[in-house]
């Protein structure tokens, strides 16, 4: 089925989208964009163990323009790899700073898209931008998509041996979105899967949804992986976590992003938090 869309409506999309990314490319320029911080908590302690830096691009009256407006115009446009580098350098400087605060352990994950994962010098690039920041690299985690990683697979298996062998963990992102094929899950030089939201979104109206969730957390742990779930967004959901194994979550019930400033703050919320709690 075609859907005609009027001359004019059409027109003003185009202008719309070479409007974004026009400044979006001055954003990227000046520097404009931040860097927020989902934390990820650890259940077994109750404790926040990393964070996953999301960029946000103020819209200058307070807000920030939606990633789903952005992100989708940098693909399309060919800059989403000048976007994944900015990220990366962004954290790196904010995780100096940070340097003498973060608790043992704890990671900071950052996104690679598809495209900038298919670039053949990418893992080198990242490499060479954490070891010029002077930080560990075990204290980064490069959170890439299914889709990034099976778009050339053996290409995708020696990036990813390479970065974990430098020190940087590797999950595998929105893990049951995509392929999901087993035999290539066991070849990956895996630390983690993220469960995608859309599992976790409906386990307490849904058996079915329930029964996926309980087997993808399950899988996770039987091949010895870490799993993270995603989208956290009800005390239900978190329970239903906690007593199906799942080692970390994340979502909006227990931690919007927060800006840099915010982040460690909230890591000692949280270990005050444990403190009062009754032995």
């Amino acid at each position: 089925m075609f859907v005609l869309y009027p001359r004019k409506a059409l027109g003003e999309e185009v202008t719309s989208r070479y409007s974004i990314e026009g400044r979006l490319r001055d954003a990227l320029r000046l520097e404009q964009l931040e860097i927020h911080f989902q934390p990820q908590v650890e259940l077994t302690h109750n404790r926040v163990t990393g964070a996953e830096a999301l960029v946000r691009w103020p819209d200058g009256e307070g807000g920030f323009v939606s990633n789903g407006e952005f992100i989708p115009v940098a693909e399309d446009a060919g800059i989403i790899v000048q976007l994944d580098s900015y990220v990366l350098r962004a954290l790196c400087d904010q995780a100096l700073i940070w340097r003498d605060q973060m608790p043992p352990g704890f990671r900071l994950g950052f996104n690679f898209s598809a495209m900038g994962f298919l670039d053949a010098h990418c893992a080198e690039r990242i490499i060479e931008t954490i070891r010029e920041s002077g930080l560990p690299p075990h204290r980064f985690e490069l959170e890439v998509t299914e889709q990034a990683v099976m778009t050339d697979f053996s290409s995708a298996i020696e990036k990813l041996h390479l970065l974990r062998e430098f020190g940087i963990a590797i999950a595998l992102d929105d893990f049951g979105t995509g392929y999901s094929s087993l035999a290539y899950l066991q070849q990956l030089p895996l630390d983690r899967l993220k469960v995608d939201r859309t599992f976790i979104r409906e386990v307490e109206q849904n058996p079915k949804s329930a029964n996926i969730a309980r087997a993808i957390i399950k899988l996770a742990r039987t091949i010895g992986l870490d799993c993270l779930v995603e989208g956290v967004e009800t005390a239900g959901q978190l329970e239903f976590c906690r007593l199906n194994g799942s080692q970390h979550v994340q979502g909006f019930y227990l931690h919007r992003p927060l800006p840099a400033a915010d982040l460690m703050d909230a890591i000692g919320v949280a270990a005050l938090d444990r403190r009062r709690k009754p032995a």
